[in-house]
């Protein structure tokens, strides 16, 4: 599963930074032997917003939950992506999801939805999603 989720990140990543826009992964940007915690801890203080991909293994983590719980307390806008069908957090249960579920990481439509989302360049008509 962990596998897939990287996959994912690594299309988004590619068309993120293609539209000029940051994805910070901590598997990917955090160096060896750096202190993991405060690296995300820095990560989170200094974003904006935060993209979480749901699935059931993120969800059941306590790590995801301790970092959503500090982001949102952060008052940082989330950005939920469905991956996988799991049960969402309760503190995300108001906030639309971008459902990745059915669609293939050639999905140009779910990933142009994100890179609008990201970038601000729309209202968000949630109907779309």
């Amino acid at each position: 599963m962990l596998g897939k989720i990287k996959n994912l990140l690594s299309v988004l990543q590619r068309f993120l930074k293609t539209n000029e826009i940051n994805l910070w992964v901590d598997q990917w940007n955090i160096p060896l032997s750096s202190d993991w915690e405060k690296c995300i801890d820095d990560a989170l203080e200094r974003c904006t917003k935060l993209l979480v991909v749901l699935s059931k293994a993120s969800v059941n983590s306590d790590e995801f939950r301790a970092e959503l719980r500090q982001a949102l307390d952060g008052g940082k806008s989330i950005i939920p992506v469905l991956y996988k069908e799991c049960k969402t957090p309760r503190r995300l249960t108001l906030i639309q999801n971008v459902d990745f579920t059915q669609a293939t990481l050639k999905d140009m439509s779910k990933i142009n939805q994100l890179l609008s989302i990201l970038r601000d360049d729309m209202e968000y008509d949630w109907s779309l999603f």
